[in-house]
């Protein structure tokens, strides 16, 4: 699935300024592809939301925004798949900070699995000021809940587009449009 600057303000209410300033900076990136020059685009994997999602409710918790792109930058190797038997997805994101000099500093993040939460917070045995953790499976499941709310409106604006163009132009517009849409939610090609 393919996503836009647009789709990302729809869903997080993530500014278009924003999100370049962000990508500017380093803190996220769109893994499809990156806009270079006029008439081309971004274009975000429904990874890359996670991410940006995850990278929100960090700042929204205290993180600056560095902190909470170094932690982010730990996903890059995780997928958060749709058939959760097919590769491992973390459930939550731990973080260790401690204040050096009036300034935190992450000295370990780590995504874990819900069964290791426990083991890996005991080990966390050095001298720390804040160990903080992250529920990010309800963070995936919230931006996926958006996403379904999308591609309904999406689907019920063809619906009403072929209803309002019964010409068979209109029809099998309304067709072709149905079946790449379906096409690149399995990810097939068009």
């Amino acid at each position: 699935m393919k996503f836009y600057s647009s789709d990302i303000t729809k869903l997080l209410g993530v500014k278009r300024t924003t999100q370049q300033q962000w990508m500017d900076l380093g803190y996220i990136a769109p893994s499809i592809q990156r806009a270079e020059g006029s008439g081309t685009k971004n274009v975000f994997s429904l990874n890359d939301i996670y991410r940006i999602a995850i990278f929100m409710r960090l700042t929204e918790g205290g993180f600056s925004r560095d902190e909470a792109a170094k932690c982010i930058k730990g996903t890059m190797g995780w997928a958060f798949p749709r058939d959760p038997k097919t590769v491992r997805h973390p459930d939550y994101l731990g973080i260790v900070r401690v204040n050096e000099g009036g300034e935190y500093q992450v000295i370990h993040s780590a995504y874990l699995e819900k069964s290791k939460l426990r083991d890996w917070i005991q080990l966390q045995d050095m001298d720390f000021d804040d160990i903080f953790i992250l529920n990010v499976r309800k963070v995936t499941d919230e931006v996926d809940k958006k996403v379904k709310q999308t591609i309904m409106v999406i689907s019920d604006d063809m619906f009403i587009q072929a209803l309002t163009n019964p010409t068979p132009e209109g029809q099998s517009a309304y067709k072709d449009r149905v079946l790449r849409f379906a096409n690149e939610e399995r990810g097939e090609e068009g």
